[in-house]
């Protein structure tokens, strides 16, 4: 199979034209990309195939509503009522690219069909007792309905899941507070925040630049409320659990707070904290989500790093006076 490449300007019109001189088929990668237009001809040459429309004794469809693509590592099989993505690291991937090289597309169908039905029957073990089965995600044998747990449905369906979610999952899950493990992933989501590589949640912080004097432990880099803890690059701030306010229906109250980058902003300097989403203790209503109060944060980055006279862990009480220190 050899593929043209057709200019940019070309339409569609001077795709068919030249599919019909080629003995050929027409292919379309959408509005948007560059070249749109391609022509796939049968040849003896062994090229893989990008893209073809052709017809099929299957689905029951039109034969000019048959689309087949291959992007990357990606298939897509539009038979027009029914859509499938084969990914290169699907086991019927192989065969299923057999079947369209040799325009064999009821074959094709079949197969990822059957593949289907297998998956609806296997369980898929992402970590301990959350088992994926059915298109359906479990935990203990209960099925998850929150937003992250749709998500990692969809994408694992889809052939992308990002293994940051499985992480952030298990984390979330060592979360004692029931309301923060339903709407966490909707915070994240609300707030455009990041999952880190290790299933942490990328927050932001806003803090004070101070002259020294002005507290007793000489700290330029303080929290905006009290200018008495110290919030350098590189250290772990931690008040205890029982301390931080877990109604959420009390918007500002104890607790370490964290949020997006423009909620912070109007806080100070803003710092890039990392925090456990088992830390998360609740995500107060009032200010629509843009902030949560955790009982542990760690700077990532942030505009100094942390002295040599300063203590890499502080754990503080409510009011923000330091209870103990760790280096």
């Amino acid at each position: 199979m050899i593929i043209y490449l057709l200019p940019e300007k070309q339409t569609r019109e001077s795709a068919r034209k030249m599919a019909k001189e080629k003995g050929g088929k027409v292919a379309d990668f959408g509005k948007g990309e560059t070249p749109r237009w391609k022509v796939a001809v049968d040849s003896e040459e062994k090229e893989p195939i990008v893209l073809e429309e052709s017809p099929t004794q299957s689905c029951g469809v039109e034969d000019e509503d048959v689309v087949v693509i291959i992007q990357g590592n990606m298939l897509n099989i539009d038979f027009g009522d029914e859509d499938f993505n084969v990914f290169s690291s699907d086991e019927i991937f192989p065969a299923v690219m057999s079947a369209v090289a040799n325009l064999d597309y009821l074959t094709a169908y079949n197969i990822i069909k059957e593949a289907e039905e297998e998956a609806k029957n296997k369980e898929i073990v992402l970590a301990d007792n959350l088992v994926l089965s059915g298109g359906k995600l479990y935990y203990y044998g209960s099925e998850m309905k929150q937003s992250i747990a749709n998500k990692i449905c969809e994408d694992h369906k889809n052939g992308c899941l990002d293994d940051r979610y499985v992480k952030f999952l298990v984390k979330l899950l060592h979360n004692p507070a029931s309301h923060s493990v339903d709407e966490m992933y909707d915070f994240i989501e609300a707030n455009n925040l990041n999952i880190l590589p290790d299933g942490n949640i990328e927050c932001f912080k806003g803090v004070s630049n101070v002259p020294p004097q002005s507290n007793v432990n000489g700290y330029e880099w303080v929290d905006w409320r009290t200018h008495n803890i110290p919030n350098y690059k590189g250290m772990t701030i931690k008040m205890p659990r029982n301390l931080v306010d877990d109604d959420p229906k009390n918007s500002c109250s104890f607790g370490l707070h964290v949020g997006n980058a423009e909620y912070s902003s109007n806080y100070g300097y803003v710092l890039t904290c990392s925090v456990d989403p088992a830390n998360i203790v609740s995500v107060p209503y009032d200010y629509d989500c843009l902030k949560c109060r955790t009982c542990e944060y760690t700077i990532i980055d942030g505009p100094a790093e942390k002295p040599n006279n300063v203590p890499r862990v502080v754990v503080v009480n409510q009011f923000g006076a330091i209870i103990s220190t760790e280096d």
